[in-house]
């Protein structure tokens, strides 16, 4: 027994030595530096990082402002994918129906990308902003912003904040606009026309076959008009708007307000160009058809679809329309100058999308005078 209990008694003290010594490891005194390490190839020393709350929140703050623009965007067309499996079609698609192909074209400064992309993403933040480039708000500029030239007519257009907007809203160099006095066209394809997007031509007053007649004056709906407009397409299609169903990164026009569709006129308004929204409907303006210049157009445009019906080159079927996906497109064949013409005009005016108001005086004389030429 004693032997047994002297084991444990030394085993014991080691145990408590051991812990002793531990303790003074840990809770003694600070030993000597070690020598420095080696310096980098250059001999300086590291900057010090930067610290986050100088920069980040700027955005990333705890309210609900990025939320918001991102529930916008995802029920915008843009957002919900704007075609974008074509960039993996074709390049030609490429540069505005996807992200990557935007980027790629812009880049290169191309009309068109470079290639296809196997696993596109739709238009998106980065598309248009400058995400995580410098680390604040400074981030939410948006990039490729400045005046440009129209692929097809050269013409430089200057929309302030819809310059950006403007890069794929204008018509492709797929076709030429037909000339005055170049006689006969032939056409071969049901796509001839500026493509689907020819709203920075149709605003600047622009890339319209223009016969003889009445005047072509243009609208003051771009800054470079009006000094109260800087933001050009920015000003109504990003106005504030109501949820996630019109204004904002929605940039939709209209919104359904318990079954009834109601038009967000809050651009038009802020703007210091029209009378306030309360006073819209007072002056009997039903939606955007301000001074009745819609109802004109739309009734200038199907009188010209019948011509163009009679002429052969648009189907009867197309008897009626509300955007250019209600019609079938141009029949191949070879027409007169101002067949040809008319048509240009015509699928031009649908291709837009908004029945004049783009640039209301302008798309009101291009349609008069095309009416009054065809036979």
């Amino acid at each position: 027994m004693r032997r047994s209990f002297s084991a444990f008694t030394s085993a014991a003290t080691a145990s408590l030595l051991a812990v002793f010594m531990l303790s003074a490891c840990v809770e003694g005194p600070e030993g000597p530096a070690g020598p420095q390490g080696e310096q980098g190839a250059t001999g300086a020393a590291g900057a010090d990082g930067a610290d986050a709350n100088s920069g980040c929140v700027d955005c990333h703050v705890d309210d609900t402002r990025i939320v918001t623009k991102h529930l916008q965007w995802e029920a915008s067309l843009h957002g919900s994918g704007g075609h974008s499996e074509l960039a993996g079609y074709q390049a030609s698609c490429a540069g505005c129906h996807s992200h990557e192909g935007f980027i790629d074209r812009m880049e290169s400064g191309l009309e068109f990308a470079d290639s296809t992309f196997a696993a596109p993403s739709p238009p998106n933040c980065r598309t248009c902003h400058k995400i995580h480039t410098t680390y604040t708000g400074a981030d939410f500029d948006r990039q490729y912003n400045e005046s440009h030239d129209l692929w097809l007519t050269g013409t430089t257009v200057d929309f302030g904040d819809g310059n950006l907007c403007a890069q794929c809203h204008q018509p492709r160099t797929s076709y030429d606009i037909p000339v005055l006095g170049g006689g006969d066209v032939t056409i071969t394809s049901s796509r001839f026309g500026p493509h689907h997007g020819p709203q920075g031509a149709i605003l600047q007053g622009d890339a319209g076959y223009e016969v003889g007649g009445i005047s072509y004056p243009t609208t003051p709906h771009f800054h470079g008009q009006v000094a109260v407009n800087t933001k050009g397409c920015v000003t109504c299609h990003m106005a504030p708007g109501f949820g996630d169903q019109a204004g904002g990164h929605t940039m939709e026009m209209w919104w359904n307000f318990f079954g009834s569709d109601t038009p967000n006129t809050a651009g038009c308004a802020t703007s210091g160009c029209h009378a306030n929204t309360a006073d819209w409907e007072t002056l009997g303006y039903d939606g955007f058809d301000y001074k009745n210049y819609q109802t004109s157009i739309e009734n200038l445009i199907l009188a010209i679809q019948d011509k163009l019906i009679t002429a052969g080159i648009v189907d009867p079927a197309d008897d009626g329309f509300t955007s250019i996906h209600d019609v079938g497109g141009a029949i191949a064949g070879t027409y007169t100058e101002a067949v040809i013409g008319a048509y240009w005009n015509y699928i031009t005016v649908l291709e837009d999308r908004s029945l004049g108001v783009h640039n209301p005086p302008y798309v009101l004389a291009l349609l008069t005078n095309t009416l009054a030429a065809l036979p």
